[in-house]
């Protein structure tokens, strides 16, 4: 039956201390939009393990830059784009290393 076989398979993982793996795996995609030299959204929240992919869609190059400078996406010329995966030491505030008055935040949950 049905059910045996998905008991089965709930057998080996949980044998093979795999049990619920899939659910502590999932990650985001989180996509920020430079338009009219600005980061949209300027605030967003992240688990680490999920991805943060910075779009640039100026004419003007552009960066997100870690404020310690701790991590930086590089140079971003128009219709270019650069993902980041999310550690802990990217939450904090970053700005755009040609025109530092374009800010963003990155607040990673727990």
């Amino acid at each position: 039956s049905t059910q045996s076989r998905s008991s089965a398979a709930s057998d080996v993982y949980k044998r093979q201390g795999l049990s619920n793996a899939w659910a502590g795996s999932v990650t985001t995609e989180h996509i920020v939009s430079i338009r009219k030299f600005k980061f949209k959204p300027r605030h967003i929240h992240v688990r680490v393990g999920d991805t943060i992919k910075w779009e640039n869609h100026d004419l003007a190059p552009h960066t997100a830059t870690g404020e310690a400078d701790t991590w930086d996406t590089g140079p971003l010329e128009k219709g270019q784009s650069k993902t980041l995966k999310v550690t802990a030491e990217i939450a904090g505030e970053y700005y755009c290393a040609f025109h530092p008055q374009m800010k963003g935040k990155i607040t990673v949950e727990t």
